[in-house]
């Protein structure tokens, strides 16, 4: 990551109000402030991404409101009897929760902060739907960003309907899922425009092709074996969530997470606080992440076997 002047370039950009401001806004959640706008804003990241409706604080709350325009649609197609009708409800049934999605979210309070910041921050958005109620925002500054950022997004598009063209029998479900964890260009080039360590990004992608090494428990295990050893991982090396170092006290990510510290400290020392609770609670979640996905799929495992895996196909 090249050498930025960041104290006169944030000198301009966050005035004391604004970051008062941004701090005090409850639609937008504190990790998502510092990761997702302020890091990409202040050039210490070229881009990030967030998803709807997961990162919104009232994500839980607009999910359900979505759900409740669904729910007969969702009845009448588990009722359904033949593979036609099913079809054609499918079909009417992904039409009435993109509307949904439009009417709930981006009519909603968080949805507009959220747009709204991007324009204080001098940011821009590009928003994709994953499925018709789950959205990715990608945010960056310039133009350059913007065409790798295409690129990426098409080559992802184009995996993924490969992958659900002509799905392999041998392929994991994860990777049916996220297909475009085995392709080396992809993860390369995301990496890079993620911000991250070109050997933190090595490392993902050996694990992801290997098959046979999950990264969550890689990178969950290297924390408890150096916590065992009565080594201390160093937080600052986590400075993003979601993000898997090399190793728990990977140099150039405890550089990144120390670099962008120093940014937000000099700023306001209430960013400075703030990052550093962020850089404890991912380190935590790295820590913890084979339990949480273990939960995640037993509540997936209890949503089919109450909705069936008909909302999923959609």
């Amino acid at each position: 990551m090249k050498h930025l002047h960041y104290q006169e370039k944030t000198s301009k950009l966050l005035t004391k109000k604004l970051v008062k401001e941004i701090l005090n806004d409850p639609n937008l959640i504190d990790r998502v402030k510092l990761e997702d706008y302020l890091m990409v804003a202040l050039q210490v990241r070229p881009c990030s991404i967030l998803t709807s409706l997961a990162e919104l604080p009232d994500g839980n709350e607009l999910g359900k409101k979505i759900d409740e325009t669904a729910h007969e649609d969702v009845i009448s197609l588990r009722e359904a009897a033949d593979f036609e009708t099913k079809r054609q409800l499918i079909l009417k049934l992904r039409e009435k929760l993109k509307k949904a999605y439009k009417d709930v979210v981006c009519t909603s309070p968080s949805y507009k902060a959220h747009m709204r910041w991007a324009k204080e921050l001098d940011l821009r958005i590009r928003e994709v739907e994953i499925r018709p109620t789950i959205h990715e925002f990608y945010l960056f500054k310039d133009k350059e960003t913007e065409k790798k950022l295409e690129e990426i997004i098409k080559i992802k598009e184009d995996i993924r309907e490969g992958a659900f063209r002509s799905p392999s029998p041998s392929t994991p479900r994860t990777y049916l899922i996220y297909p475009e964890d085995l392709s080396r260009d992809y993860v390369a080039s995301l990496g890079e425009l993620l911000g991250y360590p070109k050997c933190c990004v090595k490392e993902y992608m050996e694990n992801r092709l290997s098959r046979t090494v999950n990264v969550e428990d890689r990178a969950s295990s290297q924390i408890k074996e150096a916590k065992k050893k009565g080594d201390q991982p160093n937080f600052f090396a986590y400075f993003v969530r979601d993000f898997f170092p090399c190793e728990p006290s990977c140099k150039r990510a405890v550089q990144v997470g120390k670099q962008v510290y120093e940014t937000f400290n000099k700023i306001d020392s209430r960013l400075g606080e703030l990052y550093v609770e962020c850089l404890k609670k991912n380190l935590e979640t790295v820590e913890n992440y084979p339990e949480l996905i273990r939960k995640h799929e037993e509540k997936l495992r209890e949503f089919k076997e109450k909705e069936t895996s008909v909302q999923l196909s959609c």
